[in-house]
């Protein structure tokens, strides 16, 4: 399925909503909560998505490059994979990140609002400054972010 436009989801998805062949989900409207995974690994605009509220397990949007106004669920209770993401300008991460948060690709420390609870690694690798953040080092190329 590349698009998923009029579909209508259940409220709640108890277990897994793989949607990870979709490529356009402009005006769809996902459920309020999903027990588990959710994927939606081939998407490359997340503009006008309403995420669930809640998502039991892991997000996947390992394509996504532009997340303008992205509004993410308020609890992921494991991975956020955002790869391929270059800026997280605007975006409003959850409050909550169970495990971990790949963010491998963010170029730009701009506007980068972590959530207030990462409980695995924060993934930066291409990140080309640390300016913005509050950053604390704890031995050689290890840092701890500071609230």
């Amino acid at each position: 399925m590349r698009s998923a436009k009029g579909v209508r989801f259940p409220k709640n998805v108890g277990w897994n909503l793989d949607l990870g062949r979709l490529e356009s989900a402009d005006g769809v409207q996902l459920p309020e909560s999903v027990g588990w995974n959710l994927d939606l690994g081939r998407l490359e605009s997340a503009k006008g998505v309403r995420f669930p509220e809640h998502v039991g397990g892991s997000i996947y949007l390992g394509n996504l490059e532009s997340a303008e106004g992205l509004q993410l669920p308020e609890h992921v209770g494991r991975n956020l994979d955002l790869r391929h993401l270059r800026s997280a300008k605007e975006v409003r991460f959850p409050g909550n990140v169970g495990g971990n948060l790949n963010l491998s690709r963010l170029e730009s420390a701009e506007g980068l609002r972590f959530p207030e609870h990462v409980g695995g690694s924060i993934y930066l690798f291409s990140l080309k400054s640390t300016e913005g953040l509050n950053l604390l080092r704890i031995r050689k190329g290890v840092f701890a972010l500071v609230n």
